[in-house]
């Protein structure tokens, strides 16, 4: 789900129940006069306000629960296992891919991030490197490392391991050297 998508349920959800309950206190008469108080003048009138209301505060349910369907549809990484359903964190996925890029590839400085996709995952890796390292052999090793483990440990399908180096340190010889 895209942030606008997102921003716009919650926009739509936090109007229809402000309208939905302003609509029914004014069907119940508990905000004094309003300017459509002759509708209020007869039972039916205030019925049908109060029904109005209620439908606004119904939709504005609906537009909670297709966001919260949103999200848990976003990142679903769950298997139906013989006796029912075992499923995956994304919490616990960035924990393990953060293992593997620790210990397995060697990089301390790193971000996470995780996406669904039509076919599997993908995952992205936000990096800095040293000025020594050849950027694209870093980038591919990350890629296979993290895809193979992941599909094997976690069984999850991988189709893209995005790496995206932020930056470029001194050499590693050079801050031997000065640290040193």
């Amino acid at each position: 789900m895209s942030f606008v998508t997102g921003l716009t349920y919650i926009l739509a959800a936090l109007f229809a129940i402000a309208l939905g309950v302003l609509t029914i206190l004014a069907g119940a008469r508990a905000l004094g006069d309003v300017a459509w108080s002759w509708l209020l003048d007869h039972a039916a009138g205030a019925a049908l306000q109060i029904f109005i209301g209620a439908c606004l505060v119904l939709v504005a349910a609906h537009f909670v629960k297709l966001l919260v369907t949103a999200q848990r549809a976003a990142l679903d990484l769950s298997h139906d296992g013989l006796w029912g359903t075992i499923a995956l964190s994304p919490k616990a996925l960035k924990q393990f891919v953060r293992d593997i890029l620790t210990h397995d590839v060697g990089i301390e400085e790193f971000r996470v991030s995780l996406r669904r996709a039509e076919d599997g995952l993908i995952i992205g890796v936000r990096t800095g490197l040293s000025s020594d390292d050849t950027v694209t052999e870093i980038g591919e090793r990350i890629q296979r490392v993290v895809a193979e483990r992941v599909s094997q440990r976690a069984g999850v399908h991988v189709q893209r391991v995005e790496i995206v180096v932020g930056s470029m340190r001194g050499s590693r010889a050079a801050e031997h050297a000065g640290g040193g």
